[in-house]
């Protein structure tokens, strides 16, 4: 480890969270990732960091009611520690029930809880706050700027290339880029966007950057919030990831309010 990276260490508590952490661990390639299952043994004495340790600590908890009450076990012995941001993995049903639950404990702010339905997504917002908390941003992007873009959506989805000829970059961006998408027979648009420009330091230079900003601007409208990022891997070719927050499109919401209407006068 370099010795301006963090660590991310994620807790899971539950079956469902777990799995999908292993599963993005096991494409995760550059290390400085950390997977703690929480079990009933560990619960009770579970260290998750330590003295002079830089690290940054994440909870993802499957929506059910074994699974928060593991977690809830933890925290409640950190009553003079805040805690960080938590996922709740499970259908809106059951992660609005756990929500409630969490909320009468007083370290949790429920503004640092994000709901999340499927497993994809999962894996999405977790590398963003992987690429977020292991390598420090060199232009002031933080991680309340990460919270934001995923306090936008429902849905999250990724693309980008691991190797794209430096000249070429901003176009592939482009064309990396959709506008709308289409998630189980249901239209969505991007809410929030966080493009993340990778590669070794020697092969970034401010006017790539720059370009690729500038394309990004070019292809939001200003109602969607932007994030511009870069991480220094060594001995990296120069890519690309572009992380999207998705809502369900405001036109099919509409539509779907009119039927309401429609069916309530009938």
């Amino acid at each position: 480890m370099q010795p301006d990276q963090f660590t991310a260490k994620f807790v899971t508590s539950g079956t469902q969270s777990s799995q999908v952490m292993e599963s993005f661990l096991s494409e995760w390639r550059w290390g400085n990732v950390e997977h703690i299952p929480l079990t009933e043994d560990n619960s009770h004495s579970l260290n998750v960091t330590k003295k002079g340790e830089k690290s940054v600590l994440f909870f993802v908890c499957d929506a059910e009611e074994k699974s928060a009450a593991l977690l809830e076990s933890l925290i409640a012995q950190w009553s003079d520690v805040h805690v960080p941001m938590i996922i709740l993995f499970g259908d809106t049903v059951r992660t609005k029930k756990i929500r409630r639950q969490f909320s009468s404990i007083p370290v949790i702010r429920d503004e640092n809880i994000i709901s999340i339905a499927d497993s994809l997504s999962l894996k999405t917002v977790i590398e963003v706050w992987v690429r977020s908390a292991t390598v420090p941003s060199c232009i002031g992007v933080d991680f309340a700027d990460y919270h934001a873009w995923a306090s936008n959506g429902s849905i999250f989805v990724s693309a980008g290339m691991d190797e794209v000829n430096d000249c070429e970059l901003p176009y592939r961006l482009y064309q990396h880029y959709p506008t709308h998408h289409r998630v189980n027979d249901k239209d969505y648009t991007v809410a929030g966007v966080v493009l993340v420009v990778t590669g070794s330091n020697q092969s970034i230079n401010l006017d790539l950057f720059s370009a690729c900003g500038s394309m990004l601007q070019g292809c939001c409208s200003d109602d969607i919030l932007q994030i511009l990022d870069v991480n220094f891997h060594d001995d990296e070719p120069i890519g690309f990831r572009l992380f999207m927050a998705l809502e369900e499109s405001r036109e099919q919401s509409g539509l779907f309010l009119q039927e309401l209407i429609k069916r309530a006068n009938r």
